[in-house]
């Protein structure tokens, strides 16, 4: 099947009247064969304009012959009016046949009077497309599974989500199960299942006040009445409608002044409508059904019960106290002393907006970090929680103060765990924002601590805070600093459906394809081409946010690791979501080097696989995000 869907068989521009006549008898074999082939013809002025009619020529005789086998759910159509079932059917089919283009094979016929172009694919190769379809519903349900076992409760409720939209698009969308916990007694009909686990997930989570000051509200956002890793909701304060994202269940939320504090109205986000419009084919199947209705999400939070209050705040300031202790290897309190009231002196210059107050505890390097820290948004301490602080080699790490960022150019709004890093010399030379509990939970197992001891994992944890932070703080000499020179960079980011018409030029990059997804450009870079379209990224874009979760992380070879951690990335121009890998080298452990840098759409083991390799296994889920033997 992946050979099929990676096949890229389209025709050339200058075709032989040899050929022409060759591409004729192939032609009229395949017109003869309905039993084996679906064909599309169409005849244009230009080539682009034959293969367009050909191509939908060859969707309309597709969609008429396996119309019997769909469910096309006719009650839940976007534009249901004067909508038939023959017109639902073409533009299902077109949500297959766009997202798989390379599987179907060209033939041009004739060059004169016009152009004349024969679109076809085998029937079985489009029985794999189909199937395929039924496999990424089943995969965004596994996904979900593991996100939801992180506590992970808003990539969860995405995938959840995006399952049942696509599989509102499957061949018999009833006969398609899961096997929840992989007991195969208790298969779920996924239909009936997907709606009422996702209203599940959502009656699970509760928000609180915490605190309120002014226009200014604190809350605490619990699953199950226990810890959650992230969450994104909106509200409304008093003028538009804002996106918040919540870590560790934690935020503070402004309203404008006479906007009523005492009745809070929140959404919990389930659809992330906005992030199916960066993959074609949920984009193309949004616009033919409605996404799922969740109406436990909204909820109304209630203020002024002091109790419950006091309780939520209990709650904040426990979960900020879990970010701030990673591990038992922190200072005394005695010993770090000094640190921490460095900390909360700065902790006090941010909140009077005194800020070059603080600039004597930073090197010249540590205060520019913290200038731009506050540039990246108006920043908003929300608690102080009991700090600690942490050796690291010759450093000192404190950990970590949670705050608010808002920003004038976007409806959205992040909370980042704050970490100030000292040097040598007692003087602050980085600021990062900290991963949440589940991903430093990734890095910091058992078994990771037994093979390369506190030190290893605490220099991978706080490589990825320093790679998240550049971005968003668009330190381009940091980022060029941390990248060999001969560091093999390949890009990727998901086209538009408009752009599918350059789908051909995309793929010539001479790279081998990283992914089985089919609506990926992929770009492989050397440093400098990388750092000027990095540096042409920032100025493009004043708010970048990157959020880290299901990392994979092993020791590769002599002193290399690899990392493979999903990164939801965030823009004012763009945003998807796909698995960030990074073989980095730290023979310089305070200095680690990436020599390679990928990125794709989602896990794939099976390619570049060693044989008998286990593609489930640690090691296995490496391969096939770097091309070539880059590993033996």
């Amino acid at each position: 099947m992946l050979v099929l869907l990676c096949a890229l068989l389209l025709g050339s521009t200058h075709v032989s009247a040899q050929n022409l006549k060759q591409n004729q008898r192939t032609a009229q074999t395949i017109r003869t064969q309905p039993d084996k082939y679906y064909y599309g013809e169409g005849s244009g002025e230009s080539e682009p304009q034959a293969r367009q009619i050909a191509m939908q020529d060859l969707q309309s005789k597709i969609s008429s012959n396996v119309i019997g086998s769909f469910d096309l759910h006719m009650d839940n159509l976007v534009h249901g009016e004067n909508a038939t079932s023959e017109s639902v059917m073409q533009g299902v089919i077109s949500t297959y046949t766009a997202g798989h283009i390379n599987n179907t094979k060209e033939l041009i016929l004739e060059r004169s009077p016009q152009i004349r172009v024969m679109r076809y694919i085998t029937k079985s190769s489009m029985d794999s497309v189909f199937n395929l379809r039924r496999e990424r519903v089943l995969a965004y349900i596994r996904d979900a599974m593991v996100a939801e076992s992180k506590q992970n409760i808003d990539i969860a409720l995405r995938y959840y989500s995006w399952a049942l939209a696509l599989l509102q698009s499957v061949q018999d969308p009833s006969s398609l199960k899961y096997a929840v916990n992989g007991i195969a007694e208790g298969e779920k009909v996924l239909v009936n299942w997907l709606p009422e686990k996702m209203r599940e997930i959502v009656r699970g989570l509760k928000a609180s006040v915490a605190e309120i000051d002014g226009q200014e509200v604190k809350m605490k956002i619990t699953y199950k009445d226990g810890p959650l890793s992230n969450i994104d909701f909106y509200y409304f304060d008093g003028k538009r409608r804002i996106s918040m994202g919540a870590k560790e269940g934690n935020c503070e939320i402004y309203l404008e002044p006479g906007q009523d504090v005492a009745n809070l109205e929140i959404e919990y986000e389930y659809a992330y409508k906005e992030e199916m419009r960066d993959d074609p084919e949920l984009d193309l199947v949004s616009q033919i059904y409605r996404p799922p209705t969740v109406r436990e999400a909204k909820n109304y939070v209630h203020t002024g019960n002091k109790k419950e209050m006091k309780a939520a705040m209990a709650q904040l300031q426990a979960t900020a106290q879990a970010q701030a202790t990673p591990h038992d290897n922190f200072l005394k309190r005695n010993q770090a002393k000094d640190y921490l009231g460095i900390i909360m002196k700065i902790a006090d210059a941010i909140k009077q907006k005194k800020y070059d107050s603080a600039r004597e505890f930073f090197t010249p390097e540590g205060y520019e970090m913290y200038e731009r820290l506050l540039a990246y948004g108006h920043a908003k301490i929300l608690t102080i929680p009991e700090l600690h602080c942490f050796p690291y080699r010759d450093k000192i790490i404190c950990r970590s103060i949670p705050m608010r960022f808002s920003f004038d150019s976007t409806k959205r709004e992040f909370v980042e765990d704050v970490n100030f890093t000292f040097n040598s010399e007692d003087l602050i030379e980085s600021v990062a924002f900290g991963l949440d509990k589940a991903t430093r939970e990734d890095i910091y197992t058992d078994k990771h601590l037994m093979a390369w001891g506190d030190t290893t994992c605490t220099m991978l944890a706080t490589f990825l805070e320093n790679y998240k932070t550049a971005w968003a703080l668009h330190r381009l000499d940091y980022i060029q600093g941390i990248f060999a020179d001969d560091a093999r960079i390949i890009t990727g980011s998901m086209l538009k459906q408009a752009t599918l018409k350059n789908r051909r030029n995309d793929l010539s990059i001479g790279v081998a394809q990283l992914s089985s997804h089919p609506l990926v450009k992929y770009t492989e870079q050397n440093k400098k081409q990388y750092m000027k379209s990095l540096e042409e990224c920032f100025r493009k874009n004043k708010v970048i946010n990157i959020r880290f979760s299901d990392c994979l992380v092993d020791k590769m070879y002599d002193a290399r690791f690899g990392i493979n951690i999903r990164q939801d990335y965030y823009s004012n121009t763009y945003s998807d979501t796909g698995y960030l890998f990074l073989m980095i080298d730290v023979t310089d452990p305070l200095s680690p080097m990436i020599q390679y840098r990928t990125w794709q759409p989602e896990r794939d083991p099976t390619i570049n696989n060693k044989p008998g390799m286990d593609k489930n296994s640690p090691e296995g889920r490496f391969w096939g995000v770097v091309t070539g033997n880059s590993f033996d």
